[in-house]
């Protein structure tokens, strides 16, 4: 679960990408999301197409994250104030933790 980057759903496909490869897998992100909820590993929904792991994003910007690749994943319009407020809820449990 740590070595996922991300999910990318194109039609009913999901990509799933990991540090060093990409699996190909068919379902709803929105299925993938739900069973997330569980796992110990933070993920955002940044985009209908993207769920990105929390770990994995090196920074955000308004419209965009950036992911430990070098990939920029852009934050849908409706969901950035959300994922910003995530964002910064994640790095202050994070750096409050480590």
């Amino acid at each position: 679960m740590r070595e996922i980057l991300y999910f990318e759903s194109n039609r009913r496909k999901v990509s799933i990408v990991t540090e060093k490869d990409t699996f190909v897998a068919y379902g709803k992100l929105n299925n993938i999301e739900e069973s997330l909820k569980q796992s110990k590993v933070p993920f955002l929904r940044v985009h209908q197409s993207y769920l990105v792991n929390y770990k994995h994003v090196e920074g955000q910007a308004y419209d965009f994250v950036v992911m430990d690749n070098g990939k920029r994943i852009s934050i849908s319009e409706d969901r950035r104030k959300l994922i910003g407020e995530q964002y910064c809820s994640m790095e202050d449990t994070f750096y409050v933790n480590e």
